[in-house]
């Protein structure tokens, strides 16, 4: 909690001022698409209430799977660039839902900022290993992303059928491992370069970057786990998946799951792109996009667009209450080596 508070206070004035506009553009937003859709806040209180004890019990459920896979990216990151820290798996859990609330009001840099924070407090992990462990999580993501979005594409284009998109996706998430590692080889050496010749230039001190530096130089960067955060990215969207197919049939979307795992990496790629809160507006944009697209009733949609945002927030809301009132009264919240 005291990382989350301090996350807050390190806050520069001029970036407060950019996340309260971003707020702000994230309700506009909200308030425009639920308009086009004739959402009123009844149709929304009925839907919420509407979904079932059973439901609501299954959501919970995939958010605690949800914020197990991302512990287990964070967990292999930082073991492979600060090897000798050994906390249980419970700390990256707990530490990682916090910090997946704390993106909804700090957008970006709150969940780095709780995750790196922790790290150097409970650990004494260097700032520099920390970052060098979020960068490479947040560019196996978005090239995951950039890898899946093209089936879908081709799909909603009408250029090919969802058989052949789902075997066009299939083999790209195959062939993706080689991909990930083209990539790590090609781009790190250029901006290992640029980060030498403008760290002075930029907000952060050189020695921030000593573990960008490390890792660009060492020879046995080979090893990265590149396709364990891969494979551990792969089970998560599909996680993820299943929450929002199980939200959409609780509304009426007769979507298959075929189809929805060939589409949702286009919204998830817009979210990681997105400056505002969690992805707000432009996720909930990117699914009314597509949705209509696909032909389904615009209530529907929007009924779907607002369990997505209320129970799915509120469900991760709840796993981290749940995990950190269990540390606390188990005296296991934050402590070295338990």
């Amino acid at each position: 909690m005291k990382i989350f508070i301090q996350t807050f206070k390190n806050i520069h004035k001029k970036y407060l001022y950019k996340i309260l506009g971003s707020f702000f553009l994230a309700i506009f937003i909200l308030w425009a698409i639920y308009t086009y859709l004739g959402i009123s806040p009844r149709v929304a209180w009925q839907t919420i209430i509407g979904l079932g004890w059973y439901n609501t019990a299954s959501v919970i459920g995939l958010s605690f799977i949800i914020i197990s896979l991302l512990a287990m990216k964070w967990k292999v990151s930082i073991k492979y660039f600060f090897p000798s820290i050994s906390p249980v798996f419970s700390f990256f859990f707990t530490n990682t839902s916090v910090a997946f609330l704390t993106n909804i009001f700090v957008p970006h840099i709150g969940s780095h900022g709780v995750r790196i924070g922790i790290l150097k407090k409970v650990y004494n992990v260097p700032i520099s290993y920390s970052l060098a462990a979020q960068f490479m999580d947040q560019l196996s993501e978005l090239i995951l992303a950039c890898i899946a979005v093209i089936p879908g594409i081709l799909y909603l284009l009408g250029v090919i059928n969802l058989f052949s998109a789902l075997y066009l996706l299939i083999s790209f998430l195959l062939l993706s491992p080689l991909f990930l590692k083209f990539t790590f080889h090609t781009c790190y050496k250029p901006v290992h370069a640029w980060i030498n010749t403008h760290s002075n230039k930029i907000l952060f001190k050189k020695r921030l970057f000593a573990g960008f530096s490390s890792l660009f130089n060492r020879d046995e960067i080979k090893n990265f786990p590149m396709t364990n955060l891969l494979l551990i990215g792969i089970a998560r969207n599909l996680t993820t998946s299943l929450k929002n197919l199980l939200l959409m049939q609780a509304v009426g979307l007769s979507i298959s799951f075929n189809e929805l795992i060939l589409v949702a990496p286009i919204v998830y790629f817009f979210g990681i792109l997105s400056f505002l809160p969690a992805g707000i507006g432009v996720i909930d944009a990117g699914w009314l996009g597509i949705l209509i697209i696909l032909g389904y009733d615009k209530i529907n949609i929007g009924k779907f667009l607002i369990l997505e945002l209320i129970v799915g927030s509120s469900a991760i809301a709840f796993v981290t209450i749940t995990s950190l009132a269990y540390n606390f009264i188990s005296g296991r919240l934050n402590k070295k080596n338990v």
